[in-house]
């Protein structure tokens, strides 16, 4: 268990806001900007959530191996990021993304029946 969960969160949103002010020099398409700005101004209000939010009591962890947690992760990413390539990149992601979530509903009931 991390005791600053914030800064991973918090050097990512700083990488993308990196690769925004990138953006600027070699692209003068503002979609590109929001996208990447926008990114990076989520990412760093979910680090400072995680920074503000006071410590998960024991019965609220989250499991570390959960590879439905990483399909939802996934999913949702590649549905994101497929929207401007198409229905060929973004409906793969929506359908990874209904895995994971089915997994992670799969979990609770498992780790409720074990109660």
């Amino acid at each position: 268990m991390m005791s600053r969960r914030w800064t991973p969160l918090l050097v990512w949103a700083g990488l993308l806001g990196g690769l925004t002010a990138l953006q600027f020099v070699f692209s003068t398409n503002p979609y590109y900007w929001a996208t990447l700005g926008g990114s990076a101004v989520a990412t760093a209000a979910i680090a400072g959530y995680y920074l503000l939010r006071p410590p998960l009591r024991a019965l609220e962890y989250v499991p570390e191996l959960s590879y439905a947690t990483v399909a939802v992760a996934a999913g949702g990413s590649i549905a994101v990021i497929g929207v401007p390539f198409g229905p060929w990149l973004w409906l793969p992601g929506l359908g990874l993304l209904a895995v994971g979530l089915a997994g992670v509903v799969l979990e609770l009931h498992a780790e409720r029946s074990r109660r």
